[in-house]
């Protein structure tokens, strides 16, 4: 009978051992898995919802996991009650226009209707044959002073097969 007791009780105690032997959560359990060259909190120095930002006179974009740089950028702003600013003269817009290559096909465009830093909703994007239009997604501006236009943007945009495709990019541009 001692030994049934010995075993009843070597058994209880083994099972409130493993019962008890948890593994801990997770100190900070992320929401999301970061993808490399994607913005993350992880990586103060990038500008937000975008790729990092590319060296001066570059607006870099990726589309379906292919990132494409374009050396050749440039931007113009039009401040509000200005004749320039025919969409929208109450705030004024940017238009920033880049080009690769092949200046016929390899062509970036987008706009939006302000003239200050901050998030605004994009007003029309064009990046080589994929196109979106108002609101397709959202650019943020963190620099806008003395030549210098720096920021992100994410949207989507559909081409010929009306295929959705998600575009992240930044800008870092100064004239």
């Amino acid at each position: 009978m001692k030994s049934l007791n010995y075993k009843a009780i070597t058994f209880l105690l083994l099972l409130i051992a493993l019962n008890g032997c948890k593994p801990d959560e997770a100190i900070n359990p992320k929401k999301y898995v970061p993808i490399p060259g994607y913005i993350n909190d992880d990586n103060p120095s990038n500008t937000g919802d975008g790729l990092p930002l590319g060296p001066q006179g570059t607006v870099k974009f990726q589309i379906d996991g292919v990132v494409t740089t374009y050396t050749n950028a440039s931007f113009e702003v039009f401040y509000p009650n200005s004749p320039e600013a025919f969409l929208s003269p109450q705030t004024g817009q940017v238009n920033i226009l880049a080009t690769g290559a092949n200046p016929a096909h390899d062509l970036f465009s987008l706009v939006f209707l302000n003239s200050k830093v901050g998030t605004f909703n994009i007003y029309l994007i064009n990046t080589i044959d994929l196109l979106g239009g108002e609101k397709a997604g959202k650019v943020k501006v963190t620099t806008l002073s003395e030549g210098v236009l720096q920021g992100s943007f994410n949207a989507n945009v559909a081409g010929d097969d009306n295929k959705t495709h998600q575009v992240i990019g930044s800008f870092n541009i100064k004239m």
